[in-house]
């Protein structure tokens, strides 16, 4: 009987988690709105370039972590070291590879720098990912819930408020990245009080058999990443900012709310 109602109270806390993409849907709409067709465009193309590399940081390694720890608490620390130092290493290439091929193409002041602010926000949900995969394991499903309902409720809040004042794109990519710092450091805190102690080691054996293990999950996320945002990428560069903006308008944002109803995959937004 507890373990049934363990099972009911995790998913309604995970579905919890999952519905809290709709404030990243009213903020999609809101930038669509307020950034102008032009300015919305720009802001799609920078989310779905930076997911575009996303599988570089992120191979399929948070399900193996989540699966590996809740067999054996005793390997937390091993896990988690491992995967925060292949992160940190990676995390120069994940910034490197988008913004040289942005700078060999020619692209806008504007643009490099959205994607350069989002790039990095994007870093770290992935270090985000690193601890969540813990709490998982340990099945600390409350505590992920509010640290997601904290942190998107914070992204649409101050990044309304922004829009509303006339903010640009860039002011609103800056609110991704303070708050996204501020719930890494949320999950840091409460992973080392309530979990383990942290730290970094590089065992080159053990991740690159951790990364074999992965290589199936990793090749799903290409094609999902490639399926999602591929569109966007090819429109802006073939049509422009102002054709990017209308189409994601016109079909992402539907796209994505029938996605955040039915609690599957996430909005756009959730990218970082």
């Amino acid at each position: 009987m507890n373990k049934r109602k363990s099972l009911f109270v995790n998913t309604l806390y995970q579905g919890i988690s999952n519905f809290t993409n709709l404030f990243l849907f009213i903020l999609l709409i809101l930038a669509g709105r307020y950034l102008g067709t032009e300015g919305y465009g720009k802001f799609s193309f920078a989310f779905a370039y930076i997911e575009i590399f996303a599988p570089i940081i992120e191979p399929g390694l948070s399900p193996i972590i989540v699966r590996e720890i809740s067999r054996d608490k005793t390997s937390t620390q091993k896990y988690l070291y491992n995967v925060l130092s292949y992160k940190i290493g990676v995390s120069f290439l994940y910034c490197l590879l988008p913004l040289s091929l942005l700078l060999f193409l020619g692209t806008s002041k504007e643009t490099l720098s959205a994607v350069s602010i989002l790039a990095f926000a994007r870093i770290l949900k992935t270090f985000k990912g690193v601890f969540v995969s813990a709490e998982e394991a340990y099945e600390y499903f409350g505590f992920n819930a509010l640290s997601a309902f904290i942190e998107r409720f914070l992204i649409l809040a101050i990044g309304a408020s922004i829009l509303v004042q006339g903010g640009s794109i860039l002011n609103l990519c800056w609110v991704f990245v303070a708050v996204r710092m501020f719930d890494l450091i949320i999950n840091v805190v409460f992973v080392r009080f309530y979990i383990c102690k942290l730290g970094i080691v590089f065992e080159f054996q053990f991740l690159k058999d951790l990364l074999k293990e992965a290589l199936p999950i990793g090749i799903f996320s290409i094609i999902l990443v490639l399926y999602t945002y591929i569109d966007t990428v090819m429109i802006s560069f073939f049509r422009g900012d102002v054709e990017t903006g209308l189409y994601n308008a016109a079909f992402r944002i539907g796209h994505h709310s029938w996605r955040s109803r039915s609690c599957f995959y996430a909005p756009t937004i959730s990218i970082i």
